[in-house]
């Protein structure tokens, strides 16, 4: 699905890597999207391709359900990075990822009585890929989060790839290197468009 460019360049594609470096880099551009600096992305290292994105400063606070909320969606980012690329993600329970959004989530809803009489609303679907997830109200809201933040990102799957490929190729990206790829022209013209509808 997403690989043809690369293979078009000559390259012979890992592609864990490359799930990798679109997983990384949906976060970063949630996390733009959200108003943050990222400092950096990478994806250097072990042949599991552990991930890192980070931003400045590098702790961000939590302290009211609206930035609970922020992270959440930047944890659940990295696998809809994985959809634009494949068509698919691989979520399983102990992904760290997974373990701090639901954490967040188990938190709100304990703690936060608008959020939580929100989610009881939503519709608890087959588990599928989310029946790890034993909490029915949690699964329920990762999965229409998920589906949300897929929305959001898809605007700027343009982006999401030209950083991507970068950061497959370099392994590294600095924040200033990933504010330039999201500002691209090719960016700035989807942004053009996005300003008319």
């Amino acid at each position: 699905m997403g690989w043809g460019r690369l293979e078009q360049r000559g390259y012979g594609v890992d592609h864990e890597k490359l799930k990798t470096a679109y997983h990384e880099t949906a976060h970063a551009v949630m996390a733009t999207i959200h108003g943050l600096k990222i400092k950096r992305i990478s994806i250097k290292g072990t042949d599991k391709y552990r991930g890192v994105m980070s931003t400045e400063p590098p702790a961000r606070e939590i302290t009211n359900p609206d930035e609970a909320l922020r992270e959440i969606r930047i944890s659940l980012a990295g696998f809809v990075g994985e959809v634009l690329i494949s068509g698919r993600y691989t979520i399983y329970r102990s992904h760290t990822d997974l373990v701090g959004a639901i954490e967040l989530i188990e938190d709100l809803l304990e703690f936060d009585e608008t959020f939580k009489n929100a989610t009881v609303k939503l519709s608890v679907n087959n588990p599928g890929t989310l029946a790890d997830i034993e909490n029915p109200l949690v699964r329920a809201y990762v999965d229409w989060k998920l589906s949300w933040v897929l929305r959001t990102l898809t605007p700027f799957k343009p982006a999401i790839k030209l950083i991507a490929e970068k950061l497959y190729e370099s392994e590294e990206l600095s924040g200033e290197e990933v504010s330039v790829l999201f500002n691209s022209p090719i960016q700035s013209s989807l942004k053009a468009k996005l300003d008319k509808i």
